[in-house]
């Protein structure tokens, strides 16, 4: 349990910092605390992404013994390959589909390095 958490959190700081340089060096600003969809297509995309994931993740709740997190966790990162894709399509010019690719591929990190830690 140890190696989990302190695995975890070196993750999540490290993260934190290499957002930060990436943001700085590609000069992608931060526009604020909340997320803004690019469009009505964007946002129902996202919606229905977060939707299938419920409808997936809590009947395994009830029905499996043993449920794993992993099931969440790529629910995101397929949440997370979507932003990136909208953002790539429609706004290319502010570079922000940088930081979700990078935030897709590091949680795709995580999710192996977990599953070799337990």
């Amino acid at each position: 349990m140890f190696n989990f958490i302190s695995f975890s959190i070196v993750f999540l700081i490290l993260f934190i910092v290499i957002e930060r340089v990436v943001r700085k060096r590609a000069n992608i600003e931060v526009k604020g605390f909340f997320y803004k969809h690019i469009n009505r297509q964007h946002k129902w995309g996202e919606i229905l992404i977060i939707l299938l994931n419920i409808l997936i993740y809590f009947p395994l709740i009830f029905y499996s013994d043993m449920i794993e997190g992993y099931y969440m966790i790529i629910g995101i990162i397929v949440l997370y390959g979507f932003r990136a894709f909208m953002e790539w399509k429609y706004e290319k010019e502010t570079k922000r589909y940088i930081i979700s690719v990078m935030t897709s591929i590091c949680l795709l990190i995580y999710l192996i390095g977990v599953e070799i830690i337990l």
